[in-house]
């Protein structure tokens, strides 16, 4: 009974492959209950070890997906309190955002790719939260650093982010911010505050500008 009582804080992580052709990392759970279905990677935090949630994101993909975190830290997207979704309790999730490498075995789930059913209300963590990603991502300085990493130049830039609306859209069932076409971001970008132009590349028909995550 006291079990049942009981309230843990979970990290999970809404982690994202790099390139242009991104996709969500999912873990196969290695103990019950649901051993052996797929999930987001997540992990109770060790607050009484002095773990802060930014390191729970990661312990939670390296321990649980043997993914290797990438660049910028990872930012809270949403906050899940569902007593019902865990059948071992009440169990609170704090659903980062970053990027990752996959590891080995794990499932990434690219553009107009189903995600499998999964347990723990997953699936609906899943939707809000690239719901909630794709409404911030040109504009909210956590999510930019959290998707896109370190200052540096990105030949590919509006390539990766045009990429990126597409599987948050797609991840969201439609509930998210619309993909934005390849040509209008990269006017958006150039006029996005979070971004700047870092010089251009040659091109077939004209140089493309090359943008980087500002500052």
């Amino acid at each position: 009974m006291a079990e049942s009582l009981a309230t843990w804080l979970s990290v999970d992580v809404f982690a994202v492959s790099p390139g242009d052709e991104p996709g969500l990392i999912l873990a196969r759970r290695q103990r019950e209950p649901h051993q052996g279905d797929w999930a987001l990677p997540g992990v109770v935090l060790d607050a009484a070890g002095g773990e802060t949630v930014a390191a729970a994101a990661g312990r939670a993909l390296r321990d649980r997906a043997g993914a290797e975190p990438i660049d910028g830290p990872p930012t809270v997207a949403l906050v899940v309190s569902d007593p019902q979704r865990d059948e071992r309790g009440h169990t609170v999730s704090l659903v980062n955002v970053m990027r990752a490498h996959p590891g080995d075995d794990t499932l990434v789930v690219r553009d107009r790719q189903p995600v499998p059913p999964l347990p723990f209300g997953h699936n609906a963590m899943i939707r809000d939260t690239a719901a909630t990603v794709s409404q911030r991502l040109l504009s909210d300085p956590a999510t930019v650093a959290a998707m896109f990493g370190a200052v540096h130049p990105a030949p590919n830039m509006a390539v990766e982010v045009c990429k990126l609306t597409e599987l948050l859209f797609h991840l969201s069932g439609g509930t998210g911010a619309e993909p934005i076409p390849l040509p209008a971001m990269r006017r958006r970008l150039e006029r996005a505050a979070l971004f700047t132009p870092d010089g251009s590349r040659p091109a077939h028909t004209r140089p493309v500008t090359v943008f980087r995550v500002a500052g």
